[in-house]
C-alpha cells in the first residue's frame, strides 16, 4: 500500500499540468480528476500548519463515512455546495487552491493524503498513513479560528467558563458544540477549552498571525 501511494503520489508531483494555477470561475474544479480535487482542497485549508491539514484530512473522511455531506464519495464531499471554501468559495477564498505553491511541504503532504484517500475505504489504513493530530477523532466540523473568534460568530456557552457554542448565521442563534480541538502540531493541541479567553491567552495561539494559522474543529453538542 505504502509503495503503491509513494508512486503514485510521485507521479503527479512529477506532472507539470497537476496542481497548475487556475483562472477562477464558477467551477473551476469540474475538469479536475477526484485526487487533485482533494490535494487542493487540503492544501487550501491550511497551507501553513501541516498537522492542521491533516486534521482537516480526517473530518473529509468522517464526513464521506457519514454520507451526509455531499454522499459517499470523496467528490462529493469535497464539492458539496458551501462545504469547503477552497474549493466552492469566491475568487479570494479558493486562492490558495487555484495557486498553489507546488514547491512546498505543505502540497506534498496534502498530495500523499488525497493518494492516501483515494487508495483505500479502510480505517485502520487511514489510521496509519494518514497522521491523525492529538484530540482529533469523529469531529465533522471545522472553521477557521481567526473567523471563529470575530463577534457573532464564536463565544461562550452560559454559564461562562462551561464550553464553547458556535453561530452558523451571524449570530442570529447558537449551538453548543463538543470535542473542539485547536491543532498545535502532530502531538499537541488544545482539547475542549472552556471559554473563548482559554484560546486567546494561550500562548501559541496569544496573537493574531498564531490564531491566522488554525483552524478550530469540533462536533455539535
Amino acid at each position: 500500500m505504502v509503495i503503491q501511494i509513494t508512486n503514485w503520489k510521485n507521479t503527479l508531483m512529477s506532472d507539470a499540468n497537476f496542481g497548475k494555477s487556475i483562472s477562477y470561475s464558477s467551477g473551476w474544479y469540474n475538469s479536475l480528476s477526484d485526487v487533485e480535487v482533494l490535494t487542493r482542497l487540503l492544501y487550501g485549508e491550511n497551507t501553513v500548519n501541516v498537522s492542521d491539514q491533516n486534521a482537516v484530512a480526517w473530518v473529509v473522511i468522517n464526513r464521506k463515512s457519514n454520507g451526509s455531506f455531499g454522499g459517499s464519495t470523496y467528490r462529493g464531499v469535497a464539492t458539496s455546495s458551501g462545504a469547503f471554501e477552497p474549493i466552492t468559495g469566491g475568487s479570494s477564498g479558493t486562492t490558495n487552491a487555484r495557486v498553489p505553491d507546488k514547491s512546498s511541504a505543505r502540497w506534498s503532504n496534502a498530495v500523499w493524503n488525497a493518494c492516501t484517500l483515494l487508495s483505500t475505504s479502510s480505517a485502520s489504513d487511514y489510521a496509519s498513513l494518514v497522521s491523525k493530530p492529538a484530540g482529533i477523532s469523529s469531529q465533522l466540523y471545522f472553521v477557521g479560528l481567526t473567523y471563529f473568534l470575530l463577534p457573532g460568530n464564536g463565544a461562550d456557552t452560559s454559564p461562562a467558563g462551561s464550553g464553547l457554542r458556535y453561530s452558523f448565521n451571524g449570530g442570529s442563534s447558537y449551538v453548543a458544540i463538543k470535542d473542539v480541538v485547536i491543532v498545535f502540531d502532530s502531538t499537541s493541541s488544545l482539547q475542549n477549552p472552556s471559554s473563548i479567553a482559554t484560546i486567546t491567552s494561550n500562548s501559541n495561539l496569544d496573537t493574531n498571525s498564531e490564531r491566522s494559522t488554525h483552524n478550530i474543529f469540533y462536533n455539535l453538542k
